[in-house]
């Protein structure tokens, strides 16, 4: 079974990583595995909601709680078909990256 997470990433982080990559030489696998060693760094409690399939049986809100410095496990929030990430943002947000990882 397929295991599914969001991680949210400082923006300035993921570039240091893209620049020192020579994409021409690597595989998109090294491209992966770089990007993974980057800790997850949500934004500070209250600029932030995500909601996963809302309004579905198997939804899932994240309120500004839930978010600190670890993946969010949606595995169980995601079934085949269309799957809807929303994020409200309370503030601005231009400093992150948001990944789905499987």
């Amino acid at each position: 079974r397929l295991s599914l997470s969001l991680r949210c990433m400082q923006l300035a982080e993921v570039t240091a990583v893209h620049d020192k990559l020579n994409l021409a030489a690597v595989t998109p696998a090294e491209v992966t595995g770089a990007m993974a060693q980057i800790q997850a760094m949500w934004p500070p409690q209250g600029d932030l909601v995500v909601e996963v399939n809302p309004g579905k049986d198997w939804s899932r809100v994240c309120l500004p709680r839930h978010l600190g410095r670890a993946d969010i496990d949606i595995t169980a929030n995601v079934h085949e078909g269309i799957n809807v990430i929303r994020f409200v943002q309370l503030q601005r947000l231009d400093d992150y990256v948001f990944v789905v990882l499987a």
